[in-house]
Protein backbone atom coordinates (compact mmCIF):
# COMPACT_ATOMS: atom_id res chain seq x y z
CA UNK A 1 0.00 0.00 0.00
CA UNK A 2 1.28 3.49 -0.84
CA UNK A 3 1.11 5.24 2.53
CA UNK A 4 1.34 8.67 0.90
CA UNK A 5 -1.59 8.27 -1.45
CA UNK A 6 -3.65 11.38 -0.71
CA UNK A 7 -6.85 9.32 -0.77
CA UNK A 8 -5.58 7.00 2.00
CA UNK A 9 -4.67 9.81 4.40
CA UNK A 10 -7.44 9.39 6.93
CA UNK A 11 -7.41 9.45 10.70
CA UNK A 12 -8.37 5.77 10.76
CA UNK A 13 -4.64 5.04 11.08
CA UNK A 14 -4.16 6.89 14.33
CA UNK A 15 -5.82 6.87 17.71
CA UNK A 16 -5.70 10.61 18.45
CA UNK A 17 -5.95 13.84 16.49
CA UNK A 18 -4.85 17.16 18.04
CA UNK A 19 -6.19 20.48 16.80
CA UNK A 20 -5.51 24.05 17.87
CA UNK A 21 -8.83 25.91 17.74
CA UNK A 22 -9.04 29.50 18.98
CA UNK A 23 -7.48 29.38 22.44
CA UNK A 24 -8.13 25.65 22.89
CA UNK A 25 -6.06 22.59 22.15
CA UNK A 26 -8.44 19.67 21.52
CA UNK A 27 -7.60 15.99 21.50
CA UNK A 28 -10.00 13.82 19.56
CA UNK A 29 -10.11 10.07 19.97
CA UNK A 30 -10.77 8.09 16.82
CA UNK A 31 -13.57 5.95 18.20
CA UNK A 32 -15.62 8.28 20.38
CA UNK A 33 -14.93 11.89 19.42
CA UNK A 34 -13.45 14.52 21.70
CA UNK A 35 -11.32 13.17 24.49
CA UNK A 36 -10.01 16.31 26.13
CA UNK A 37 -9.82 20.06 25.63
CA UNK A 38 -7.23 22.41 27.11
CA UNK A 39 -6.70 26.13 27.10
CA UNK A 40 -3.40 26.89 25.38
CA UNK A 41 -1.13 29.83 24.64
CA UNK A 42 1.42 30.26 21.90
CA UNK A 43 4.48 32.49 21.57
CA UNK A 44 7.85 32.49 19.81
CA UNK A 45 9.24 30.00 22.35
CA UNK A 46 6.54 27.33 22.09
CA UNK A 47 3.08 25.99 22.82
CA UNK A 48 1.82 26.10 26.40
CA UNK A 49 -1.06 24.56 28.30
CA UNK A 50 -2.76 27.10 30.56
CA UNK A 51 -3.51 25.47 33.89
CA UNK A 52 -4.77 27.53 36.86
CA UNK A 53 -3.66 30.72 35.07
CA UNK A 54 -0.09 29.33 34.82
CA UNK A 55 1.67 28.42 31.58
CA UNK A 56 3.20 24.94 31.26
CA UNK A 57 5.47 24.46 28.26
CA UNK A 58 4.08 21.61 26.15
CA UNK A 59 6.24 22.01 22.99
CA UNK A 60 9.36 24.16 22.67
CA UNK A 61 10.23 25.82 19.36
CA UNK A 62 13.91 25.81 20.44
CA UNK A 63 16.13 22.93 19.30
CA UNK A 64 17.80 20.67 21.84
CA UNK A 65 15.35 21.57 24.60
CA UNK A 66 14.01 18.35 26.06
CA UNK A 67 10.78 18.81 28.00
CA UNK A 68 9.98 16.28 30.70
CA UNK A 69 6.28 16.79 31.25
CA UNK A 70 4.86 16.67 34.77
CA UNK A 71 2.15 14.23 35.81
CA UNK A 72 -0.67 16.70 35.10
CA UNK A 73 0.34 16.63 31.42
CA UNK A 74 1.37 12.97 31.01
CA UNK A 75 -2.21 11.83 31.51
CA UNK A 76 -2.91 13.16 28.01
CA UNK A 77 0.52 13.61 26.39
CA UNK A 78 3.73 11.60 26.06
CA UNK A 79 6.27 11.86 28.91
CA UNK A 80 8.88 13.85 27.04
CA UNK A 81 9.22 15.85 23.86
CA UNK A 82 12.05 17.50 21.96
CA UNK A 83 12.22 19.60 18.81
CA UNK A 84 14.24 17.51 16.35
CA UNK A 85 14.28 19.87 13.41
CA UNK A 86 12.43 22.64 11.66
CA UNK A 87 12.16 23.31 7.98
CA UNK A 88 10.80 26.02 5.71
CA UNK A 89 9.04 25.18 2.49
CA UNK A 90 8.24 27.87 -0.06
CA UNK A 91 5.22 27.16 -2.25
CA UNK A 92 3.84 29.75 -4.68
CA UNK A 93 5.92 32.42 -2.92
CA UNK A 94 4.33 31.58 0.45
CA UNK A 95 6.62 30.41 3.27
CA UNK A 96 5.55 27.49 5.46
CA UNK A 97 7.50 26.65 8.65
CA UNK A 98 7.17 23.09 9.96
CA UNK A 99 8.51 21.89 13.31
CA UNK A 100 9.36 18.19 13.78
CA UNK A 101 9.05 16.92 17.36
CA UNK A 102 10.00 13.56 18.81
CA UNK A 103 7.73 12.50 21.65
CA UNK A 104 8.61 9.58 23.89
CA UNK A 105 6.50 7.52 26.24
CA UNK A 106 7.57 4.39 28.07
CA UNK A 107 7.88 2.15 25.03
CA UNK A 108 6.57 4.31 22.19
CA UNK A 109 7.97 7.09 20.05
CA UNK A 110 5.75 9.54 18.21
CA UNK A 111 6.91 11.97 15.53
CA UNK A 112 4.69 15.03 15.42
CA UNK A 113 4.77 17.91 12.95
CA UNK A 114 3.48 21.38 13.71
CA UNK A 115 2.75 23.80 10.84
CA UNK A 116 3.15 27.39 11.99
CA UNK A 117 -0.15 29.22 11.79
CA UNK A 118 -2.13 26.00 11.34
CA UNK A 119 -1.44 23.45 14.06
CA UNK A 120 -0.36 19.83 14.11
CA UNK A 121 -0.55 18.40 10.61
CA UNK A 122 1.07 14.99 10.95
CA UNK A 123 1.62 12.35 13.63
CA UNK A 124 3.57 9.16 13.08
CA UNK A 125 4.08 6.32 15.55
CA UNK A 126 6.99 4.17 14.41
CA UNK A 127 6.12 1.14 16.56
CA UNK A 128 2.67 0.61 15.10
CA UNK A 129 3.23 2.41 11.80
CA UNK A 130 0.19 4.52 12.63
CA UNK A 131 -0.03 8.04 11.25
CA UNK A 132 -2.33 10.98 10.68
CA UNK A 133 -2.06 13.75 8.15
CA UNK A 134 -4.45 16.63 8.76
CA UNK A 135 -6.92 17.32 5.97
CA UNK A 136 -6.70 21.13 5.95
CA UNK A 137 -6.00 23.54 3.12
CA UNK A 138 -2.60 24.66 4.48
CA UNK A 139 -1.56 21.10 5.35
CA UNK A 140 -2.49 19.88 1.89
CA UNK A 141 -0.62 22.83 0.36
CA UNK A 142 2.66 21.51 1.80
CA UNK A 143 1.68 17.87 1.28
CA UNK A 144 3.41 17.42 -2.09
CA UNK A 145 6.82 18.59 -0.87
CA UNK A 146 6.56 17.20 2.67
CA UNK A 147 5.43 13.78 1.40
CA UNK A 148 8.58 13.44 -0.71
CA UNK A 149 11.15 14.87 1.72
CA UNK A 150 13.23 11.92 2.95
CA UNK A 151 15.48 14.27 4.92
CA UNK A 152 12.63 15.56 7.12
CA UNK A 153 9.72 13.12 7.03
CA UNK A 154 9.90 10.30 9.62
CA UNK A 155 7.41 8.09 7.75
CA UNK A 156 9.66 8.06 4.68
CA UNK A 157 12.77 7.53 6.79
CA UNK A 158 11.13 4.51 8.47
CA UNK A 159 10.11 3.09 5.10
CA UNK A 160 13.68 3.51 3.82
CA UNK A 161 15.04 1.71 6.91
CA UNK A 162 12.57 -1.16 6.43
CA UNK A 163 13.57 -1.53 2.78
CA UNK A 164 17.27 -1.55 3.70
CA UNK A 165 16.69 -4.25 6.34
CA UNK A 166 14.76 -6.37 3.82
CA UNK A 167 17.54 -5.97 1.25
CA UNK A 168 20.15 -7.08 3.78
CA UNK A 169 18.07 -10.13 4.67
CA UNK A 170 17.75 -11.09 1.01
CA UNK A 171 21.54 -10.92 0.46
Amino acid sequence: MDIWNKNTIKDKYVIYKVLLEGDSLSIYKRDNGIRNKFKFALDAKGIYIVENEKLKLLYSFEKNVKILRDSSLTKNFYNEVELIDKKKYIINEVEYQIYHFSEIDYDTTLDSYYLEGEGFICFYEFKGSEFLYLDSSKALEVYKIFSEDYSFNAVLQAEMMRKNVLKRREN
